[in-house]
């Protein structure tokens, strides 16, 4: 698993970001992040890679 980046690539994502850091321990999956990021499952994920 890599590490996240100190800041995340836009604005949108950093509200997901600091929601997900908050909740590190609790279960979240992957269809927890794009609901909270109101993405696809594709987009969610080319845009952390990015």
């Amino acid at each position: 698993m890599g590490q996240l980046r100190s800041r995340p690539s836009s604005q949108e994502l950093a509200t997901v970001r600091a929601w997900m850091l908050d909740g590190v321990a609790a279960m979240i999956t992957v269809d927890d992040l794009v609901a909270r990021a109101h993405m696809a499952r594709r987009t969610l994920a080319r845009r952390f890679r990015n």
